[in-house]
């Protein structure tokens, strides 16, 4: 995938003043549950969902199998209302894993990208839409986790 031209530099511009307003460095470990928080992000683990929301049928049920059947179906997922997010991330994950997840949903927030249209069943039968689909390489690459040496990202 072709980025717009200064695209890279933009990102790179934007990651370094997200850094400077968390006080921390290019180089410091990037704690992606905190900077939701800066952000006025609400995170939500997936496992969560059942008791945060129960009056949906079968919510238990999806995140069974979300969760222990194919977790790879949901990495994480920015959900809308109007203009402000939350994002659900697969607590089944892997810590890693999950803090590349939600900073890949944080990027999308840091970069003003709009609520996609909603899919359909037509739409999954196709495969994934290209206006969603992940570019190859790091676009934002220094707004990426970086753990602790012999460490793990921090995510609940």
């Amino acid at each position: 995938m072709a980025f717009r031209r200064g695209f890279k530099a933009e990102a790179e511009q934007i990651a370094q003043e997200v850094r400077a307003d968390l006080g921390s460095s290019l180089r410091d470990r990037l704690d992606p549950l905190r900077l939701a928080h800066e952000l006025d992000i609400p995170v939500w683990p997936l496992s969560r969902l059942p008791t945060a929301i129960p009056h949906l049928d079968d919510i238990a049920d999806a995140v069974a199998y979300l969760s222990l059947t194919d977790r790879a179906a949901l990495s994480a997922v920015t959900v809308f209302s109007g203009t402000a997010r939350v994002i659900v991330h697969n607590d089944a994950h892997a810590p890693a894993r999950q803090a590349s997840n939600l900073t890949h949903e944080l990027a999308h927030a840091l970069l003003l990208h709009p609520q996609p249209p909603p899919s359909t069943g037509a739409d999954a039968a196709n495969g994934p839409s290209t206006s969603r689909m992940k570019p190859t390489g790091s676009a934002v690459p220094s707004l990426s986790p970086v753990p602790p040496p012999g460490g793990q990202p921090a995510v609940d």
